[in-house]
């Protein structure tokens, strides 16, 4: 049984001002995107700015309606397309969100943040006794009575781990946890955020930061302009072949040798016949533009491209 199960998953927005009163809608922010979270896996979600990593995550987790598709969480199909997770699901399912201001009262402290978590998830123990734990796990005990404005931004991630880990959820799932910390504080925040691993949990880590996401994934799931276009094990990645955007990406992080130069135009993008990436893709042939790649290859690597499948 998998954790999370996503299938074929859609998803527009209205376009703005009259064209979106009118009924018309954006390029599909969510194009038959598919992944797949199993029990003692961590899976990266990886990919530029607006691939759609925080759509799909949201869309899976029942806080964002989508179109079309078939989400399976903890086991259990969601009632309907974005339908909310049920109650007693919400638990074992968290969600660390990219910007941790906005998880947190700024009239409230640490300690009153990490009680009212305890209160809420680990109701039959001293809510003191639960802060003081956890706050000693996070490296938060000397912050206990700080306010958020008070925090620096690595603290403020770990007040959000915190709560995550008195809630102990069977999936979690983290929306750019490292971002905007120096390269220092990374790799400690994502030790404390897997500290709880185990084979009965998982975890869905989405991140630009593509040696950390190799560092602490099993897998990584690529995206570009709203579909998914690669599943790979990190244990192959740079040994295997992969999609052009794919090793555009490895490339770019030092993580293999540069490939061939990617050609000066337009991206075909979101909502294209073809694939996403003709245009500047260097393997791109006529057939690209017209003929929707789908994923394929072996159980474990899976791409979506006609030239490299061929």
């Amino acid at each position: 049984m998998s954790l999370l199960g996503v299938r074929d998953l859609c998803k527009t927005y209205p376009m703005p001002g009259i064209a979106g009163a009118l009924g018309r809608r954006s390029p599909p922010a969510l194009d038959r995107a598919s992944l797949t979270v199993r029990p003692g896996e961590v899976v990266g979600l990886v990919g530029e700015s607006g691939s759609g990593k925080t759509t799909l995550a949201r869309a899976a987790l029942g806080l964002l309606p989508f179109d079309e598709g078939e989400v399976t969480l903890l086991g259990r199909p969601l009632a309907r397309p974005g339908g909310r997770v049920p109650r007693r699901f919400r638990r074992r399912c968290q969600l660390l969100i990219q910007n941790p201001d906005a998880s947190l009262n700024p009239g409230l402290t640490v300690r009153q943040h990490l009680g009212e978590s305890a209160r809420l998830h680990r109701p039959l123990d001293p809510p003191e006794d639960v802060v003081i734990e956890i706050a000693a796990r996070v490296g938060l005990s000397f912050r206990l009575d700080g306010l958020p404005h008070e925090l620096s931004g690595g603290e403020k991630r770990r007040v959000g781990i915190a709560r995550i880990l008195v809630a102990d959820p069977d999936l979690t799932v983290a929306d750019e946890p490292t971002s905007g910390l120096d390269a220092a504080l990374r790799a400690g925040v994502i030790e404390l955020l897997l500290a709880r691993r185990t084979q009965d949990r998982g975890y869905l880590l989405i991140s630009h930061d593509l040696p950390l996401a190799a560092w602490a994934c099993d897998r990584l799931v690529v995206m570009y302009a709203g579909r998914v276009i690669e599943e790979v094990p990190v244990s192959v990645l740079g040994r295997e072949p992969h999609h052009p955007y794919t090793a555009l990406l490895l490339a770019a992080a030092g993580m293999a040798r540069d490939g061939p130069p990617v050609r000066p135009d337009r991206p075909a993008g979101r909502g294209s016949a073809g694939c996403p990436f003709h245009g500047p893709c260097p393997l791109g042939r006529p057939s690209c533009a017209e003929v929707r790649p789908e994923l394929a290859g072996t159980a474990d690597h899976q791409i979506a491209c006609l030239v490299v499948n061929a």
